[in-house]
């Protein structure tokens, strides 16, 4: 197998794991009190996962430009393509988990709201990823283009935080669900496409600092968002201090999957497991509603529906397994 793409499949497995992870505990992170050690202890590894959707972004931008046989597919091809294997899953998901809703009287069947839940990715919290990430798929011809423009990426930076400011300005809800309060990761994995061998040299050749500098900027991100999380102290410009955070995230966490992915055990429970990482995260909410609803009658506390995490993560990609 090419080495670029074991080193992308696994990346894209971990970040996997890490979205079942967050939505696992969450219900941990609301109900479990805060002066606990072990909620200090979750919500810093919750909060250390939540650059996943830019990483998401960045990993989706970067498999197109590194390979040009999707770029020089036709637009009408392209889109087709993308539309069987992103939305076709989507939609069968997307009923599936509705007619589970309907069944449990979560709602009634109404046709405005299904249409409003569909378009807008919010029947579930995790389905809004699948409306961004096909507002740039869409838009592929402009990025085409737009990639010549010399300190894209700069540029990028700058109008997105200029548009964040002005969605908080106007107070538009549906903030996180436009493409471009995420432009910064989906440029820097197009432009990560198109240089793969310089910018994977330069990263590796760099490693050692970039670390560092993880590790530094994660633990004063991670100290002022306990801070802010359990005692209640504004942590000032963090919205500002999160994109840095996702930034230096997804190239720490490329170093860290570069070199994982030498390992001969992790390659081949990637290649047994990838192919599968899509479904597993259109699925794995549904999945903990059906435990949580089994294991409700038990009266457990949210510590041991926590320590249920392995056991039923395993027991996902088991089933997920035989499907093909």
């Amino acid at each position: 197998m090419n080495q670029k793409k074991i080193q992308i499949d696994v990346y894209s497995l971990l970040l996997c794991v890490q979205v079942v992870f967050i939505h696992i505990s969450s219900e941990f992170i609301i109900y479990y009190p805060k002066d606990r050690a072990a909620y200090m202890l979750v919500f810093v590894i919750w909060k250390m996962f939540s650059f996943v959707v830019p990483a998401f972004i960045f990993i989706s931008a970067f498999k197109i430009f590194a390979n040009q046989n999707t770029l020089q597919l036709s637009y009408g091809t392209y889109i087709k393509n993308k539309f069987s294997r992103i939305y076709v899953p989507y939609l069968l998901w997307f009923f599936i988990y509705y007619i589970y809703f309907l069944s449990h009287g979560y709602f009634k069947i109404e046709f405005i709201s299904l249409l409003r839940y569909l378009f807008l990715g919010n029947l579930v919290s995790h389905f809004y990823f699948v409306v961004i990430i096909f507002q740039f798929y869409l838009l592929l011809p402009f990025w085409k283009n737009i990639m010549r423009i010399k300190g894209v990426v700069l540029y990028s930076l700058i109008f997105m935080i200029i548009f964040k400011i002005y969605l908080i300005e106007i107070d538009f809800i549906y903030r996180d669900r436009v493409f471009f309060t995420y432009l910064i990761y989906w440029i820097a994995g197009c432009q990560f496409g198109r240089h793969y061998e310089q910018l994977h040299n330069y990263i590796m050749k760099h490693k050692v600092f970039i670390t560092a500098s993880y590790l530094l900027f994660t633990s004063y991100y991670m100290l002022g968002s306990i801070q802010q999380a359990i005692y209640g102290n504004t942590l000032k410009y963090a919205e500002y201090l999160h994109i840095i955070f996702c930034l230096i995230s997804i190239v720490f966490v490329y170093c860290l999957t570069t070199e994982l992915s030498k390992s001969n055990i992790i390659v081949f429970i990637t290649q047994r497991l990838s192919p599968k990482t899509f479904q597993v995260y259109l699925s794995h909410v549904l999945f903990l509603f059906i435990l949580n609803n089994i294991i409700s009658v038990y009266s457990l506390t949210p510590l041991v529906k926590l320590a249920l995490i392995p056991h039923y993560f395993l027991r996902l990609i088991h089933l997920h397994s035989f499907v093909q």
